[in-house]
């Protein structure tokens, strides 16, 4: 599974509280898809990334439902893995080490 990283968009924000600090654009490779909006939040020594999704409320709790989502959960386990090792190294490199 091959996934470049496209573009990365840093959010400018004066909340200090928020740990997103921007969004990314990919192309995955083997699938020929390209996905934008994925959501880059700081974590303590690396990045999350979240494919896209929306936010619900059911039974007072919030639910995220993916907009993107595979069929065959190994796939789409293996592209949350590859996706977390290209991502976090880009953003190492672009941002410096942690």
């Amino acid at each position: 599974m091959k996934i470049e990283i496209i573009e990365y968009y840093p959010i400018k924000t004066t909340n200090k509280k928020s740990l997103r600090v921007g969004t990314m654009h990919v192309y995955i490779e083997n699938l020929d898809l390209d996905v934008r909006g994925i959501d880059v939040i700081k974590a303590k020594n690396s990045y999350i990334f979240h494919f896209p999704s929306r936010i619900s409320v059911e039974n007072g709790k919030k639910v995220r439902y993916p907009v993107i989502s595979f069929a065959n959960k190994a796939t789409q386990d293996k592209i949350k893995k590859v996706l977390h090792i290209t991502a976090n190294k880009y953003m190492r490199e672009k941002n410096g080490s942690q």
